[in-house]
């Protein structure tokens, strides 16, 4: 009995360790989406002020499935309906008003009310849902995103970047909330697909049913749709910025997701107004506010946070591990 306690206790230590060096791929490849879809953001709200949202939101996942379709269209684990219908209509909801809301605020305040508030959605959800009561160390981190929030909410209403007048700023700010639950739900959704085997690739070609139907409409609605000149130059921009901001972050994202969970993802992408904010001095069309600057700097300071508090989570459980 006393010698077989040995290899349970280092396949213990291997589990964990395992675990560690795979959530922490995943943390580095959600911030390398995080990075690409700031830098994307700000290249949309400079170079593609003239194309219309549903315009570029069409592009982007209309490419996708032509991508991913031909090799992963079939390549699906266990089949979970209910998930891919969450996925495609928390997709459409995310997208279609971010994009819509940076015509209206500036694309760091848009980023850190969206992600900001997006793990404190996920551990209601968990809660309502499961009853699962969050730990203290989840709680502190998601009401000092808030904090940061809630700066920076006050920053879009004071006209802040694209912000044009109070209600601007208002409805900027409503269509990022409505957008940041749907990132959460997006979240939960490939997360649960993911664990029944779903790969990468089958995720990203079966989440466009709805988004992309949704967006030809509005782009034919729209009157402004054909009052743009589309130049080669134009649309070679349109497809660089949707390609490298949007889809190909995605596909990391969407691997990063694999390897975290969604606490962990949602935390992660709130440093996604840091780099964007950090990418708009770039940008002749945005002015650095201290007010959105300080708001940042609490949501860097509550990531670094939740860092820290996963690194003692884990150096407990090696612990544990080793004096079993």
């Amino acid at each position: 009995m006393q010698a077989a306690s040995f290899p349970l206790r280092d396949t213990e230590i291997g589990r964990t360790m395992g675990s560690t060096n795979r959530a922490t791929t995943g943390r580095v490849l959600v911030m390398v989406a995080v990075f690409m879809m700031a830098a994307g953001k700000v290249a949309y709200g400079t170079l593609l002020t003239a194309v219309p949202s549903q315009v570029y939101v069409l592009f982007c996942f209309g490419v996708m499935p032509l991508l991913f379709w031909p090799r992963y269209g079939r390549r699906v684990g266990t089949v979970a309906w209910r998930h891919v219908l969450m996925l495609n209509l928390s997709t459409a909801l995310c997208f279609l008003f971010f994009f819509y809301a940076l015509k209206l605020i500036e694309p760091a305040v848009a980023g850190a009310v969206q992600f900001g508030v997006g793990p404190g959605l996920s551990i209601l959800i968990l809660f309502l849902v499961s009853g699962i009561i969050p730990g203290r160390a989840r709680v502190i981190v998601c009401l000092g995103l808030l904090a940061g929030c809630s700066i920076l909410a006050v920053s879009a209403v004071q006209g802040s970047g694209f912000a044009v007048g109070t209600s601007g700023g208002w409805t900027g700010l409503v269509a990022i909330l409505l957008s940041a639950m749907g990132s959460v739900l997006i979240t939960f959704a490939s997360k649960a697909l993911s664990d029944r085997g779903w790969p990468s690739g089958a995720i990203l070609a079966h989440r466009c049913y709805l988004i992309v139907p949704i967006a030809v409409v509005l782009t034919v609605l729209d009157d402004k749709t054909w009052l743009v000149d589309w130049t080669p130059r134009l649309m070679l921009i349109l497809a660089a910025v949707g390609l490298l901001g949007t889809v190909i972050p995605m596909v990391f994202l969407q691997m990063g997701i694999e390897r975290s969970d969604p606490h962990t993802v949602l935390v992660m992408m709130a440093a996604m107004p840091i780099f964007t904010f950090a990418l708009e001095g770039f940008s002749p069309l945005y002015v650095w506010s201290p007010l959105t600057a300080a708001g940042l700097c609490v949501i860097a300071l509550f990531i670094a946070f939740d860092a820290i508090s996963a690194r003692r989570h884990t150096a407990v459980r090696l612990t544990s591990a080793k004096e079993v």
